[in-house]
């Protein structure tokens, strides 16, 4: 992945945030006590809504993975010349990604964005350097 997307949130974190913590922010904005902000993961993402699976890795990245998504601006960062849109996803410390067995895979893995956003994803930063998004 490339800096655009950590560029991005850098300029649009008090647009997104105000002056809340994200912890803060989803606790009074989104009630998701069921997210341990102690060990969760936070990744802002630049997505490509004209995909046709658009929606439904979305729907699935909910489901499957215990994903939440918070809507950020839309967005000229070059990949699409229609425009682009960020998001802001939240997830636990780790997930299970397999599809016969049991495959725990840790959420701040870069490999892990990709398995679940494959087709839409143009790019993606990291929010919390370590697990917890307590700070930022």
């Amino acid at each position: 992945m490339s800096t655009i997307a950590q560029k991005l949130f850098a300029e649009n974190k008090s647009k997104l945030l105000g002056d809340s913590t994200l912890s803060d922010y989803l606790n009074d904005n989104f009630l998701m006590e069921e997210v341990d902000h102690s060990t969760a993961n936070a990744i802002f993402v630049i997505l490509d809504p004209d995909h046709p699976q658009y929606e439904n890795q979305l729907d699935n990245m909910e489901q499957a993975y215990s994903g939440h998504s918070l809507h950020g601006p839309d967005t000229n960062a070059g990949f699409n010349p229609e425009g682009e849109v960020s998001r802001i996803l939240v997830f636990p410390e780790s997930v299970d990604v397999g599809s016969s067995e049991v495959e725990m895979i840790q959420t701040n893995d870069p490999s892990f964005i990709k398995k679940v956003l494959p087709d839409i994803l143009y790019d993606s930063y990291l929010i919390n350097q370590s697990p917890g998004i307590l700070e930022c």
